[in-house]
């Protein structure tokens, strides 16, 4: 009798384990798909962004880098980043010179951080012969914040160097 007892809770706690070892696996396992979809979300926000940079010229009449951060980064990027974009223009990301030009972003780093993301990102500027032949002229870090806004990624922070 006390065997049959022994074995008894033996079976009981087990099952117990399992059960406690499933639910925790089965966490994991839903948290890092979040995760992986998270990235590659946040991989193609960020190439699609870095597309538009060539076209806002930095250098043009800062009267005219408002209405091109409209039409090119809008969507991309937070209100909170937009309305600092605005009210300092000259901080804008874009094209500084005719050649090279930045032509994509390429994401090196993505780690989520809480509520949010850190990116670290090259833009790749080109001229006109790795336009044709590919390759890059020149490459720049820079550092992205991205978070979500109703359930879209955004881009929060862009900076230039790690301040």
């Amino acid at each position: 009798m006390k065997k049959k007892l022994i074995y008894l809770v033996v079976a009981v706690v087990l099952l117990g384990l399992v059960t406690v070892l499933d639910r925790s696996l089965s966490h994991k396992v839903a948290q890092t798909t979040e995760q992986a979809d998270a990235t590659m979300e946040i991989t193609k926000l960020v190439a699609e962004f870095g597309n538009h940079l060539k076209n806002v010229p930095t250098t043009a009449n800062p009267a005219l880098i408002p209405p091109l951060v409209d039409q090119e980064y809008r969507p991309y990027i937070t209100d909170a980043l937009y309305d600092r974009w605005m009210n300092d223009p000259m901080s804008v990301p874009g094209r500084a010179t005719s050649s090279p030009w930045p032509d994509r972003m390429e994401v090196k780093d993505i780690k989520p951080a809480g509520d949010h993301y850190e990116v670290v990102a090259d833009v790749v500027e080109v001229t006109s012969v790795e336009a044709a032949n590919g390759g890059a002229a020149v490459r720049s870090t820079v550092y992205l914040t991205v978070v979500q806004v109703d359930g879209v990624w955004k881009i929060a922070e862009y900076q230039t160097s790690m301040e």
